[in-house]
């Protein structure tokens, strides 16, 4: 799984990733109290929702084939909808894209007890067309050690 994510992490950072097109209005680096983001400004942000639109997770964008989510979403193939480029789920006029899921990687180790390895990447079934609504974030080089627990700041 961790060699999944790092090649794919790859791909993501030689096509350029992490920087938005549209620069995010932030305090530091966060967004913080529950200030609006700007529209398009977070690009790999994506919704997992249900058919009828119902949100009911996130994952980031990390190529143009490939999302990482949480693997207590529970994707299910050809079922749930990834949408990109959404800012105002009420607006019919956003530039979105709707994607369906082809396969669904869950780590091997994740505990649907206690949420260890929360994780799993998830292949769109056709390839995102990236515009400055719509671009990957970045991984971790593959050749970080990065130890358990670790925390970003």
């Amino acid at each position: 799984m961790i060699f999944a994510i790092t090649c794919l992490g790859l791909v993501a950072s030689a096509l350029g990733c992490g920087v938005p097109a549209i620069k995010p209005q932030t305090i530091g680096s966060r967004i913080v109290n529950g200030q609006n983001a700007i529209s398009g400004s977070w690009p790999w942000q994506v919704s997992l929702q249900l058919p009828n639109g119902f949100h009911f997770c996130g994952g980031s964008l990390i190529n143009l084939n490939w999302v990482l989510t949480a693997a207590h979403c529970a994707v299910v193939v050809g079922y749930h909808r990834v949408i990109l480029g959404e800012h105002d789920r009420g607006s019919n006029v956003e530039p979105i894209q709707v994607k369906l899921v082809s396969k669904v990687i869950t780590h091997p180790l994740y505990s649907t007890t206690t949420f260890t390895n929360d994780v799993a990447l998830l292949k769109l079934a056709s390839p995102v067309v990236f515009t400055p609504r719509i671009s990957p974030v970045c991984l971790a080089p593959s050749t970080i050690n990065i130890l358990p627990g670790t925390c970003s700041s």
